[in-house]
């Protein structure tokens, strides 16, 4: 969660303390473009996939007041919180899935087209 870092670092938590001086001179929204200019498209990319992700975990809010324009960034409910590093429940869930897959995979009737190789690519 190199991002969750990032942010952590340049904006202000949610729940401020008196104490938290340095907290204070930190703005209490970022905005995406500013946050990536400058950066290849493939980090650019990266950025928002992972800001996707801290919005779903609840650690970021995320507003675009119109489309195609700037979304803006502000501390989420967790955005205190240390994110879980634990990946040992999600990982047996995503096996269990994958297991599930296969056995759905396998049991395809028998009329059903499963060979897709007339399809074209996409080239990007």
């Amino acid at each position: 969660m190199r991002v969750l870092g990032m942010l952590k670092k340049k904006m202000q938590s949610r729940n401020l303390d008196e104490e938290d001086e340095e907290d204070l001179v930190k703005p209490t929204q970022l905005s995406y473009n500013e946050l990536s200019s400058g950066c290849s498209r493939r980090t650019h990319a990266g950025v928002f996939f992972e800001l996707l992700q801290l919005k779903t975990w609840d650690f970021v809010d995320l507003n675009q007041h119109e489309n195609d324009g700037d979304i803006i960034i502000t501390p989420g409910l967790r955005f205190n919180e240390s994110p879980d590093t634990d990946t040992s429940d999600n990982t047996k869930d995503n096996q269990a899935m994958d297991n599930q897959a296969i056995d759905d995979e396998h049991s395809v009737a028998p009329d059903v087209i499963t060979d897709f190789s007339s399809t074209t690519q996409l080239q990007f």
